[in-house]
């Protein structure tokens, strides 16, 4: 499995529909269990960086900044309760918009 590619069952999509169900589902089965569902290693490394930077880097700065806090000194805003209920609300906001866990994909869309 490459960086951008996934790892896809070693099965020929021409006749593995021929195939009996129960053989499919064994063969989908072991491989998922054996090497997950697939994805190229660049999807993780993505939702890494983007949880970094968008949603901790982005979340301290919009609640300290706002707030009239050093961002650079969390000792200074940690023990705030302002700020935590300002990142809940970043989180909220995120969420809603549909670019926190959900990749972009609002869930309010993909149920239509």
């Amino acid at each position: 499995m490459g960086f951008t590619t996934g790892d896809f069952p070693p099965v020929d999509p021409a006749t593995f529909m021929q195939t009996p169900y129960r053989e499919r589902t064994k063969v989908l089965a072991r491989h998922w269990a054996e090497y997950g569902f697939g994805a190229p290693k660049i999807t993780a490394l993505i939702y890494i960086v983007k949880l970094l930077l968008f949603y901790a880097a982005g979340g301290i700065l919009v609640a300290t900044l706002t707030s009239g806090l050093d961002p650079f000194s969390p000792s200074a805003w940690w023990p705030e309760a302002i700020v935590w209920q300002k990142l809940v609300l970043w989180t909220v906001l995120l969420e809603c918009l549909g670019v926190a866990g959900s990749w972009g994909r609002s869930p309010a869309i993909s149920a239509r």
